[in-house]
């Protein structure tokens, strides 16, 4: 019995997009005594971007090129006195 020839292939253009996050808390201490920083910076993150490109499928190869771009926003948070919860 013969195999039939794959009627699909790798080849073509293509375009996405992507999201992504995150979540960071470090904890620090202050060898000289009780920071008024607090001891503790939260840090939120939020990643996006996009990508395109083209494949070209030679044989059992696929070759291409591919152009992307992404962007994180990640601030480290904390308030005066952390301690207390009201400032």
């Amino acid at each position: 019995m013969k195999l039939s020839p794959a009627v699909w292939s790798w080849s073509g253009g293509y375009i996405g997009g992507h999201v992504g996050g995150g979540y960071g808390r470090t904890s620090f201490s202050n060898p000289d005594g009780p920071s008024i920083y607090g001891g503790v910076v939260n840090t939120p993150v939020f990643h996006a971007g996009g990508q395109i490109g083209y494949n070209w499928q030679k044989n059992g190869w696929v070759f291409g090129v591919e152009l992307d771009a992404s962007r994180a926003v990640s601030d480290g948070t904390n308030t005066c006195l952390a301690a207390s919860g009201f400032v």
